[in-house]
């Protein structure tokens, strides 16, 4: 992994700051908008009375491209506490083969599922982006939940197993809500960035940790 950088707030919304820098800004606004949409939601959601989890829903977003919403906690999100959330924006592989594009998708439903029976775990989001790419927001309790999702047994395999099959580059972000959806203020604390390469894909990781003032 190459050395950490620590940037403070400043630096990261400066114009010379690094490219990589720039796509997280970049991203966060993406990642703005679909906690944005997870909130417009959760407010239709609370005139019904399903018991089911998760509760999924499929919006259409412009140019019929799809965001889908699988809510576990509606309670936990309607109110006003700091959530902690994880940012996935991905490139894909190009051409990606057939197999493992299929892999992929069997993979993100498996998750779905499986996550329901995590504590903590308040949604999980998935945007298709203009490029055919997707981005991707967890909403959770608190920053503890992320390692019980770690090491699940199904993501550790669509970790290790099928992203590098799948994928040029991950930028994987962390961070925080402080007065949760009501707020809609989104703050990074840290991200990582993997690109895959060489015959046995293995990523190069840089990660990147923001102080603020």
């Amino acid at each position: 992994m190459d050395k950490d950088i620590r940037l403070n707030t400043g630096e990261t919304l400066a114009d010379s700051a690094p490219p990589y820098v720039r796509k997280a800004k970049l991203d966060l606004v993406v990642l703005r908008y679909m906690a944005q949409r997870v909130s417009v939601t959760l407010r239709s959601l609370a005139q019904e009375t399903t018991t089911a989890r998760p509760v999924l829903y499929y919006l259409d977003e412009r140019h019929r491209r799809t965001h889908r919403m699988a809510i576990y906690n509606p309670e936990t999100l309607l109110l006003h506490n700091e959530l902690a959330f994880v940012g996935f924006v991905s490139g894909k592989l190009k051409p990606l083969r057939p197999s493992n594009a299929a892999e992929l998708r069997i993979m993100d439903k498996k998750l779905v599922t499986e996550l329901a029976n995590t504590p903590g775990l308040l949604s999980y989001s998935s945007l298709e982006l203009h490029d055919g790419n997707w981005c991707n927001l967890v909403l959770l309790n608190d920053s503890e939940v992320k390692i019980r999702i770690k090491n699940a047994a199904t993501h550790q395999y669509a970790a290790y197993e099928v992203a590098p099959s799948c994928y040029e580059w991950i930028r994987l972000h962390h961070g925080n809500m402080p007065a949760g959806l009501a707020g809609n203020d989104m703050f990074l604390q840290k991200t990582r960035y993997y690109t895959y390469q060489g015959a046995e894909r293995r990523p190069t990781i840089r990660e990147i940790t923001y102080q603020e003032d």
